[in-house]
């Protein structure tokens, strides 16, 4: 009787070791035999009888060989499914990250003064530089948004200009 926690695929593997070792047990005795044998038909059949069991035999390694192949494959295809899930989980991260600080920055470029379009586009072509730049790295989703946007003026060259519009100019940014 099998065991009750024994999967399917265990099962299998357990069946096709034991057919392998029975078979290469009688392919052994028939062996013995046939070379034991007192006349030559009693030989002929026992050779027979080795043939067709040394064949089944090498289709049951046959078997246990593709099996495991197959349950490789399954393996590697699984861990690639999973990889690629999760690198598809950790770049909609990243943008949504991006999505915030811009948000974030946006407001930021609005509220601090009037500019005109372009300045507006050429902050925004500065802020995409940054982001690109930024999301390279392996703690981009995990560092504060605060933290991100706190560093932006710098980044992108408007920390004096935003010191001078608050009417701090040449006081260090906090």
């Amino acid at each position: 009787m099998s065991d009750p926690l024994e999967t399917k695929a265990e099962r299998c593997d357990r069946m096709l070791g034991e057919l392998s070792e029975l078979g290469l047990k009688l392919a052994r005795d028939l062996a013995a035999r046939a070379l034991a044998a007192e006349t030559p038909a009693e030989a002929t059949d026992l050779a027979l009888a080795v043939h067709r069991i040394s064949r089944s035999l090498r289709q049951t390694l046959a078997l246990e060989a593709k099996v495991e192949r197959d349950r490789l494959v399954e393996a590697r295809e699984a861990a690639g499914e999973a990889a690629r899930v999760e690198a598809e989980a950790a770049a909609a991260r990243v943008a949504e990250r991006k999505r915030e600080v811009r948000a974030a920055f946006d407001r930021l470029i609005w509220e601090e003064g009037e500019r005109d379009d372009f300045e507006v586009e050429f902050l925004s072509a500065g802020l995409d530089c940054h982001l690109d730049e930024a999301a390279r790295r392996a703690d981009f989703t995990e560092v504060p948004l605060e933290t991100l946007i706190a560093t932006l003026p710098a980044e992108i060259g408007m920390e004096e200009e935003l010191a001078r519009e608050a009417g701090t100019a040449g006081t260090p940014p906090p």
